[in-house]
C-alpha cells in the first residue's frame, strides 16, 4: 500500500512538473526574447544542519516591493521549502550585462547577523525554472599581524555578485549555474561598517550568460523531479 501511495505521489510531481514544462515551451515562449525565466528564492540553513532553515528574505537581501508566494510541488512543501519571488529580471536567451539591482544599507546589527552566517557556513537555494541552485551565502578569512604573527583579525565576506550561466537546449531551460568562483570580483567586505555613518552601503549585481547546452528536456525534467522530492 505504501508503495503504490509513492508512485501515485511521484507521479502526481512528474505530471505537474511536465506540464511546467510544457507550459514553458509552448507555442507563446517560441520568440527569442520574450520568455520570462522564473528564478525563486527558496530558503538559508547552516551547513552542519539543514534541518534548521529560514526564509531567504528573514535576512538582509535585496528583495521585490511586493514578496510573492510562488507555487511548489507536494514534495517541495513537505521538505519545507519557501519559495517567493526574486529581484532578477531574465529573459531567455538574452544576456545580460553586470547590473546592480540595488544597494542595501547595512547597520552594524544587520552586519552582525550577516557575519553569524557567514561564520556558520551558511548557504541558501534558489531556483530558475524549476532547477535548484545552492551557493553560500559568502565567505571569511582570518589574517595575521604582528612582529610574531600573534594577532589576528576576522574579515567577512558577502556574495553580491549573481553570476547567472543559463543552458539551453531548443526552447527548454535545462542547466544553471551560478557564480562558480567566491572570488573578490564576487563578494562585498562586510567587516566593520564606517566609522563616521555607523553603517555599509553594499551593491548588489547580477548578470546571465545563456550557453547551449546538450542536456535533454526530459534529462532537466529528472533533475526538477529529484529537487522536488
Amino acid at each position: 500500500m505504501r508503495l503504490h501511495r509513492l508512485e501515485r505521489l511521484v507521479l502526481v510531481v512528474a505530471v505537474a512538473l511536465l506540464g511546467q514544462v510544457m507550459c514553458d515551451t509552448g507555442e507563446d515562449s517560441r520568440t527569442v526574447g520574450g520568455r520570462i525565466i522564473h528564478i525563486s528564492m527558496n530558503k538559508v540553513w547552516p551547513f552542519s544542519n539543514p534541518t534548521e532553515t529560514y526564509r531567504y528574505y528573514d535576512f538582509p537581501f535585496c528583495q521585490p516591493e511586493v514578496i510573492q508566494p510562488q507555487w511548489m510541488s507536494f514534495g517541495q512543501v513537505l521538505r519545507g521549502d519557501r519559495l517567493v519571488n526574486s529581484v532578477y529580471d531574465v529573459i531567455f536567451r538574452k544576456d545580460v550585462a553586470k547590473t546592480q539591482v540595488c544597494q542595501k544599507t547595512f547597520t552594524e546589527e544587520d552586519l552582525e547577523v550577516l557575519q553569524a552566517a557567514v561564520e556558520d557556513s551558511y548557504m541558501f537555494e534558489l531556483f530558475v525554472e524549476g532547477l535548484p541552485v545552492v551557493r553560500p551565502v559568502g565567505a571569511m578569512s582570518i589574517e595575521k599581524f604582528g612582529a610574531d604573527d600573534s594577532g589576528t583579525k576576522e574579515r567577512y565576506f558577502l556574495l553580491n555578485y549573481f553570476e547567472f550561466s543559463i543552458g539551453y537546449n531548443d526552447r527548454a531551460v535545462v542547466s544553471v549555474n551560478m557564480t562558480a568562483d567566491l572570488d573578490l570580483e564576487h563578494l562585498a567586505e562586510i567587516t566593520d561598517v564606517d566609522a563616521a555613518t555607523g553603517q555599509l552601503n553594499v551593491p548588489f549585481y547580477y548578470s546571465v550568460k545563456w550557453v547551449e547546452s546538450p542536456i535533454t528536456a526530459s534529462e532537466a525534467l529528472e533533475k526538477q523531479m529529484k529537487a522536488a522530492l
